[in-house]
């Protein structure tokens, strides 16, 4: 028996009454969304729900989740919008720090504390580079930590025998 992929979807989706959202019931896929078959072919459910309900989507535009539910199937929570605008709009962590011109860790993300990766694909927070590189160095054992009293061989740091570096966060023991 040969059931068209509108009955299909109807069979793989249930209502949630609380958000008005549509839940594909049927496999979801890693990244949240359901996974459908049309005509032989593989595709997203809410874009085969989109398909269905209003019609071909066009090259070059994505489906945006108005209720950022990824298995919501629904087509009423479901808009055509450009590539940028859906990842304007998205969850991701360079969309977060785009919104709200801050780092994940809460840091200004201004033009003196960012920096533009080497692949020229988005900006790090430069605070956090230099704390990761900061951690890395003391678990190495390559900085001085702040705390510690005495040099490796056991002198105390005091003003006779320290030397602080010049254009560096260290000192080391002169004897």
């Amino acid at each position: 028996m040969n059931r068209s992929p509108e009955v299909r979807l109807d069979a793989l989706s249930m209502p949630e009454p609380n958000s008005g959202c549509t839940l594909f019931i049927g496999h979801i896929g890693q990244v949240g969304y359901g996974q459908f078959s049309m005509n032989g072919k593989p595709v997203w459910a809410h874009r085969a729900a989109y398909i269905l309900d209003r019609g071909a989507i066009p090259d070059g535009l994505h489906i945006d989740h108005l209720c950022r539910n990824r298995a919501c199937i629904n087509p009423v929570h479901l808009e055509l919008v450009s590539p940028r605008t859906n990842w304007e709009r998205g969850e991701s962590p360079g969309a977060v720090v785009w919104r709200t011109g801050r780092c994940l860790a809460g840091h200004v993300m201004d033009e003196k504390n960012a920096y533009v990766r080497r692949d020229k694909v988005g900006r790090n927070c430069n605070q956090c580079r230099n704390e990761r590189a900061r951690a890395r160095s003391v678990a190495a054992g390559k900085v001085q930590n702040s705390a510690k009293t005495q040099c490796v061989r056991g002198h105390p740091y005091d003003e006779r025998n320290t030397y602080h570096q010049p254009n560096r966060r260290s000192r080391r023991c002169r004897l």
